[in-house]
């Protein structure tokens, strides 16, 4: 794996977490608007309303004309491969060198500059950034090694940015 391949990676691990959250959203955003009256009808036994008796079924019909159940099932699948992709990489990042994991969770997780890392890791910056691509290069050999269809994860990290 390249090392650009293994810094996509990275970048996509990253940004899962907002990639989840708006999965979540859109689907409870589809639930709301399609399935909210129908999941709970009022059952009063009291008469509602002046409508021909049967709002449920007016939901219902409205949400699969809607292909709402299909539209929250897409939002489902992407939310598991996204958490299978997260516990993926995080396996294969906490198998690293501590110093490795440390300098790629500061770059692509906490945004901190090379400068940062240097002082944090008490290092010139050139060592870390020569770290840096060792540290990609890693990762590449560790996803490689353990992940099957590893392509796959390296696509729908390309994908993703």
């Amino acid at each position: 794996m390249t090392k650009e391949a293994a810094k996509s990676i990275i970048v996509y691990y990253a940004n899962i977490p907002d990639m989840i959250k708006f999965e979540k959203e859109e689907r409870n955003y589809l639930e709301k608007a399609y399935y909210d009256g129908v999941k709970s009808p009022v059952v009063s036994g009291m008469p509602h309303g002046s409508g021909s008796g049967k709002p449920t079924e007016k939901m219902g019909i409205r949400a699969a004309e809607h292909n709402a159940g299909k539209r929250t099932d897409k939002h489902l699948v992407a939310i598991d491969v996204l958490e299978s992709d997260q516990e993926t990489i995080e396996k294969a990042l906490s198998s690293m060198n501590s110093k490795y994991k440390k300098i790629l969770s500061w770059k692509y997780i906490s945004g901190y500059s090379w400068v940062k890392i240097a002082v944090n890791i008490n290092q010139p910056c050139s060592t870390i950034r020569y770290q840096h691509d060792k540290a990609l290069e890693k990762l590449g050999e560790i996803l490689e090694e353990d992940v099957m269809m590893v392509n796959e994860l390296v696509d729908r990290a390309n994908r993703a940015h």
